[in-house]
């Protein structure tokens, strides 16, 4: 009988490792995201080093991924993402309205970022 919760615990054990080591493993990097980590910050603030153009799920509207030059809480450039929507159609008289939103924190990980999700 001793063997047997030996041998359960040690099972057990085994399982409880592999999960665990699942919940910790970094997620497959896009391709997009993957070249942007492999850029330097060179250039100016602001200054769109990448950009992917993706399919939007609003109905008259067009997206893109972006990749851009910022700075960090130092004041040291770095290479951030964003996404930019925009309606497609002709630009009424006197231009469109535009908005800037600036999530809060979603995470530290690599996919926390809202431009990774799936679904626009």
């Amino acid at each position: 009988m001793r063997k047997l919760s030996y041998l359960s615990v040690l099972v057990l054990g085994t399982i409880i490792s592999i999960l665990s080591s699942a919940i910790y493993a970094d997620p497959p990097m896009p391709p997009f995201y993957a070249a942007v980590a492999k850029l330097t910050p060179e250039g100016k603030l602001g200054q769109v080093v990448k950009q992917e153009k993706i399919v939007a799920s609003v109905k008259g509207a067009q997206a893109w991924r972006v990749a851009y030059i910022s700075s960090d809480i130092s004041g040291r450039k770095t290479v951030v993402t964003g996404m930019v929507v925009a309606p497609t159609g002709p630009t009424p008289a006197g231009g469109r309205p535009v908005m800037s939103w600036a999530h809060g924190t979603t995470g530290t990980a690599q996919n926390c970022g809202p431009s990774l999700q799936l679904f626009l």
